[in-house]
C-alpha cells in the first residue's frame, strides 16, 4: 500500500472514531435526557396521585358527611313518629270571652238636703258561661278599694248556715270562708259560692241578686272601685268582671 493510501486510511479511521465519539455523545444525551424524562414523569406521576389521592379523600368525607347527615335525619323522623303515636293532642284552650261576668246596676244619688244620706249602688251580678266546657267549683270574689270606702249587702249567708237550712234553694249564695268577716274589714274582699251547685254547666248562668253598696257618707277618698273575679279548679286564671264599677268623688 502506497504511502498516499495509507494516509488516507489513517484518516478515515480517524474520521470514523471522531464519528462514533460524536454518536456516543449524542447517545448519552438522549439517554440522560430519557432519563430526565423518567424523572419528570415520575413527578407528574406522583403529583396526579396525591392530587387524585387528595380528591379522593374530600370526596370520602363529603360522603360521610352526607351519610352521618341522612342518619340524622332517619333518627329524628324515628323519634318524631315516636312522639307522634304518644304524645295526646290536647284541644285548644276555651276562647275566655265565652265564659264572662259583669255588673248591672243604679247609682242613687244622697239627697242634698239631707245631711243622712248615703250613695248607693243597687244592681245585679251576672255569671256567663258560654264556653263548651262547665266550670267546676265556682268562687267568686268582690272587692271594694279602698276596704272601708263603702260595704256590700245581699242575699248572702253565713257558712255555717250551709247545713241547718233544709231548703237550699231559699238562699242562693254563701260566703266561702269561715273568716269572711275579717277578709270584708281587712282587704275589702267578699269571697262567695252558689249554694246549690258549685258547678257552671256549659251555656248557663247565674247570678247575684239585688246587692247594695253603700258609699260611705264622709268618704275622704278620692275614688272608690268595685271589681269582681271568678275563680274555679278547672282553670289556671280568674276571669275579671267585664265592667269594673268605678266611682270619682269631687
Amino acid at each position: 500500500m502506497k504511502n498516499t493510501e495509507l494516509e488516507m486510511t489513517k484518516q478515515l479511521v480517524i474520521h470514523y472514531k471522531a464519528e462514533v465519539a460524536k454518536s456516543e455523545m449524542k447517545i448519552q444525551e438522549i439517554e440522560f435526557q430519557l432519563k430526565k424524562e423518567k424523572k419528570r414523569t415520575m413527578f407528574w406521576e406522583k403529583r396526579t396521585r396525591d392530587l387524585i389521592e387528595g380528591k379522593l379523600l374530600q370526596l370520602e368525607k363529603e360522603k360521610q358527611t352526607f351519610v352521618d347527615k341522612i342518619m340524622e335525619l332517619e333518627v329524628q323522623l324515628e323519634e318524631e313518629g315516636k312522639l307522634e303515636r304518644t304524645v295526646k293532642i290536647t284541644p285548644p284552650p276555651i276562647n275566655k270571652d265565652c265564659f264572662y261576668s259583669y255588673f248591672t246596676y243604679t247609682i242613687i244619688l244622697p239627697n242634698e238636703n239631707d245631711n243622712d244620706s248615703s250613695l248607693s249602688i243597687v244592681g245585679d251580678y251576672y255569671i256567663q258561661n258560654q264556653s263548651d266546657e262547665d266550670v267546676n267549683d265556682l268562687i267568686v270574689c268582690l272587692k271594694i278599694s279602698p276596704s272601708n270606702a263603702a260595704h256590700l249587702s245581699g242575699k248572702i249567708s253565713a257558712p255555717q248556715l250551709v247545713d241547718k237550712i233544709e231548703e237550699k234553694g231559699a238562699i242562693d249564695w254563701f260566703y266561702a270562708l269561715d273568716n269572711w268577716k275579717d277578709k270584708i274589714r281587712n282587704d275589702g274582699e267578699y269571697w262567695i259560692r252558689p249554694s246549690n251547685n258549685p258547678h257552671l254547666l256549659s251555656g248557663s248562668s247565674l247570678v247575684l241578686k239585688g246587692f247594695e253598696i253603700i258609699v260611705s257618707k264622709n268618704t275622704s277618698f278620692s275614688t272608690c272601685k268595685v271589681d269582681a273575679y271568678v275563680y274555679s279548679s278547672n282553670r289556671e286564671l280568674p276571669v275579671g268582671v267585664k265592667n269594673r264599677i268605678n266611682l270619682h268623688f269631687s
